[in-house]
């Protein structure tokens, strides 16, 4: 082999191989969180105004999976009104994965989703991957929709069910990245990979004045306030 072949050989071997790319698809009803979801994961942003999607938007995001394999996402945030529309086919064309999201407070967006679902297995020849994810985690408290009754539509049509908050950004990183993980036929994140990829919350508390500083109108001393973090 000459000089010249084996530095080309070398070069080749050093070169990055280029990124993969999976196209995925954000579906569910109006308001349930897929372009925050989407928002959260791509900017690390969240707004509380509420924007419908008109059609579909159309997103970008680069991301590591364990043993440094790079994946480049391309991801379709579906507008909720267009479970009947005449385009949602053109915007699940050739979708890799079909993630089904639904709001933990409101009953009504998980009942639909067994309408998303066979609306998009009725449109696509082969099946994707698909999964669940019931966002809004963080109001627990205000949850609507029955485990149980969660846990049977997922064995009933063997999907994965994730939950995660667009609000806080707890475990929408980690959820994503298992997803892809699962789909290219890598092992599910451990528990560990798991926290490296969960938003830390950042809960800002602010302590009450004494009483007898109450009382004292125009005379309150502010103390300094701590930050508790919150995994």
């Amino acid at each position: 082999m000459s000089d010249s072949e084996a530095d080309e050989d070398v070069a080749t071997a050093a070169a990055p191989t280029a990124a993969k790319e999976i196209r995925v698809a954000f579906v569910g009803e109006p308001s349930v969180g897929k372009t925050s979801l989407i928002r959260r994961l791509c900017y690390d942003e969240f707004s509380r105004q509420y924007v419908a999607t008109v059609g579909a938007d159309f997103y970008m995001k680069r991301i590591s999976l364990p043993g440094r394999k790079e994946v480049t996402l391309k991801l379709t945030d579906v507008g909720g009104l267009e479970l009947r529309g005449s385009m949602i086919d053109k915007y699940l064309f050739n979708a890799d994965m079909i993630i089904l999201v639904y709001d933990i407070t409101n009953p009504t967006s998980f009942d639909y989703m067994s309408n998303w679902l066979a609306i998009v297995l009725g449109l696509l020849e082969s099946a994707p991957f698909f999964a669940v994810i019931g966002n809004k985690c963080d109001l627990e408290h205000q949850r609507a929709v029955r485990l149980d009754k969660t846990n049977q539509f997922v064995a009933d049509h063997n999907l994965i069910s994730l939950l995660a908050s667009a609000k806080t950004g707890e475990s929408v990183d980690a959820c994503i990245v298992d997803l892809i993980s699962r789909h290219l036929g890598l092992p599910p994140l451990t528990k560990t990979q798991k926290e490296q990829h969960q938003a830390v919350l950042k809960v800002e508390l602010v302590p009450s004045p004494p009483e007898n500083v109450k009382r004292k109108i125009g005379h309150v001393h502010h103390t300094k306030s701590s930050v508790c973090c919150i995994q």
